[in-house]
């Protein structure tokens, strides 16, 4: 049997047990991850460059959904009025909800939302106030998943291990 030592993520990204510096660097990004050494048979680590970009790809989805549209993507309705909302995946969750009720008419308007911060408050006026803030947070979450796809598809594109690592690296690490 041949097995070789691991670090897994709780997300499935794995490192060779020599690559603490990129493990290291994965949780940095990824505060809420865990890491575990484990014993794992050669056939279940990155091998192939198809294999080490798929992993890549999971980073960067993982790095998308559950770090930049949680905690760092958000949109501000009306414009210039310095109300952000959340664009995480809970937070499009609700606003798909609170459609649905409204097509049922079963909201009544005004009806008051609060911020990302929870400091502040936004009074939805009707309907096409309630669309157009979906518009908007949807429009930054397109945005946001369109960028992370430009760094998806470099990686996939990417000819050898090294360049697919540099083509994820600058999405990887943006804050």
């Amino acid at each position: 049997m041949t097995t070789k030592m691991i670090f897994i993520c709780s997300c499935g990204a794995m490192f060779d047990i020599d690559d603490s510096t990129g493990m290291e660097a994965h949780i940095d990004i990824h505060t809420d991850h865990s890491v575990k050494e484990s014993v794992a048979h050669t056939s279940a680590t990155p091998t192939t460059l198809a294999e080490f970009q798929d992993s890549l790809v999971v980073q960067i989805k993982t790095k998308r959904d559950d770090d930049r549209l949680e905690n760092v993507i958000v949109a501000e309705y009306p414009a210039l009025s310095g109300n952000y909302f959340s664009c995480s995946t809970k937070s499009q969750d609700n606003w798909s909800k609170f459609a649905s009720l409204d097509t049922r008419g079963l909201v009544t308007y005004p009806f008051s939302v609060t911020t990302n911060d929870e400091r502040g408050t936004y009074t939805v006026a009707d309907s096409a106030d309630l669309s157009a803030i979906m518009g908007t947070v949807s429009a930054a979450v397109f945005t946001e998943r369109g960028l992370a796809q430009t760094y998806i598809d470099a990686v996939l594109a990417s000819v050898d291990e090294t360049s697919a690592n540099a083509a994820a690296d600058p999405y990887l690490n943006l804050n």
